[in-house]
């Protein structure tokens, strides 16, 4: 019987190891660690921490939105942004769809909330 090398399994003339076959799906070397390139672009809502404050004055990232689609109730931080656009989107994390756009031209910022049913900002201060 053949010793089995130090080190590690040893492999089938087939390129399969001892506990199954060599799995390389999912992996490009010319895009990096996914083959689907908008995996490596998604970043969670606090990506857009900076851009939100500047518009609303104060940090919604722990603010709930309710996306207008599934009527999920998620934090602004937990919804998945996409930056690598003209502007940033933030999509629900349960369904995916549109929950609001962000775009910063030279004279003015635009957001479409249209996919948001509501966003809560809580008061500070006194009541």
């Amino acid at each position: 019987m053949d010793e089995q090398p130090a080190g590690g399994p040893s492999q089938s003339s087939a390129g399969e190891s001892m506990t199954g076959p060599t799995v390389e799906a999912d992996v490009d070397p010319t895009l990096g660690a996914s083959a689907d390139p908008t995996v490596d672009l998604v970043l969670d809502g606090n990506a857009a921490a900076g851009v939100l404050a500047t518009v609303f004055g104060i940090d919604i990232t722990a603010s709930p939105g309710r996306c207008a689609t599934c009527h999920t109730v998620s934090l602004v931080g937990a919804m998945r942004a996409y930056v690598q656009a003209p502007g940033i989107v933030l999509r629900c994390p349960a369904c995916s769809q549109i929950v609001i756009r962000i775009v910063e031209t030279p004279r003015a910022t635009y957001i479409d909330a249209r996919g948001a049913a509501y966003l809560v900002f809580e008061r500070t201060g006194s009541g």
